[in-house]
């Protein structure tokens, strides 16, 4: 594998699972404080950690 994909590799998927992981707990924490806004906000962020985590995964799939 080539070093750099390595690396980034080795970086890129801690931080996409740790968006997923913050932005999933977060947002079930603001829904159930009945906070719409920080709920939503905090599901993209969810959101986009779990489509980072699926390239990621698709890239290590494919190489």
């Amino acid at each position: 594998m080539n070093h750099t994909l390595a690396t980034f590799l080795w970086y890129f998927s801690p931080l996409s699972a740790g968006m997923f992981v913050f932005g999933l707990i977060h947002a079930v924490k603001h829904a159930l404080k009945g906070n719409e806004n920080k709920t939503f906000w905090c599901g993209v962020i969810s959101t986009i950690g779990f489509l980072m985590s699926l390239r990621t995964l698709v890239e290590v799939i494919t190489w």
